[in-house]
């Protein structure tokens, strides 16, 4: 059986594009970083494409091959409800977008990662 990082075929395609798969917990190995926060009642369009910084305090050595991102909608009201889409959270049908980086890093724990990524409309509707 072949995975991503095992078949290069199959990884340089997954280099050209963002891959929505459910990532399992202890695949993870960093604090969660924080991207944007985003008030769902008030943002508009321009608002959705933006750039962030994000720093990565690495927990565990090993090698880095992807970032998985994700997030996590906070509705108030009479009833508080909590979509959350962490890999850490129950398993529904919103999925992590994991990218995949070109080169594998070797991170150490305690190592700090930095980086920033870009979101902005797909040009596929």
């Amino acid at each position: 059986m072949y995975t991503v990082l095992t078949c290069p075929a199959l990884f340089r395609t997954f280099l050209n594009m963002p891959l929505l798969r459910t990532s399992m917990p202890k695949t993870l190995f960093h604090h969660r970083a924080v991207s944007k926060h985003i008030d769902i009642n008030t943002v508009s369009i321009e608002e959705l494409e933006f750039s962030s910084s994000f720093q990565l305090h690495i927990t565990h050595s090993r090698p880095l091959t992807a970032l998985v991102l994700y997030f996590s909608c906070y509705f108030d009201g009479d009833v508080s409800v909590v979509l959350d889409t962490s890999p850490e959270s129950v398993t529904t049908h919103w999925f992590q977008t994991v990218l995949y980086l070109r080169d594998i890093v070797e991170v150490s724990a305690g190592d700090l990662v930095k980086g920033e990524v870009e979101f902005v409309k797909s040009s596929v509707v």
